[in-house]
């Protein structure tokens, strides 16, 4: 989170790929089986992982690579590939619902949920 500026293999930057691409794309290669599987009374469902960084900037659509790193602010790379998952989560909720899909999308930002602590999950002997 928030590391140096790098590139993926496929030429993004690297938190909008990992982030934001990658999850997209895997979401697209699933999405017909999930529509097959979900039901109007238990639809399937998408859950994009986000954070509240995504509060800390638009998405730079006109220059998403940041100039290729010149103009790279890590915390700003970050954001936007947070920003983009919930911008994905919404429109693909809006979507299955126009055309009658029994998917929901949603997104999540795990730090406002209370974690066990990790003794919780162990059973005393």
């Amino acid at each position: 989170m928030a590391v140096p500026f790098s590139k993926t293999v496929d030429g993004h930057e690297s938190h909008m790929g990992i982030n934001h691409f990658a999850p997209f794309l895997f979401t697209a290669l699933v999405f017909p089986v999930l529509a097959r599987s979900g039901t109007p009374s238990s639809p399937a469902r998408i859950v994009n992982i986000t954070s509240g960084a995504h509060r800390l900037t638009a998405i730079r659509f006109d220059d998403i690579n940041f100039q290729d790193g010149k103009e790279y602010v890590p915390w700003q790379g970050y954001g936007q590939s947070k920003t983009a998952n919930i911008l994905f989560a919404n429109e693909l909720a809006r979507r299955s619902k126009e055309k009658s899909v029994s998917v929901v999308a949603y997104s999540l930002h795990p730090g406002s949920e209370p974690l066990p602590r990790p003794n919780d999950h162990f059973i005393p002997s």
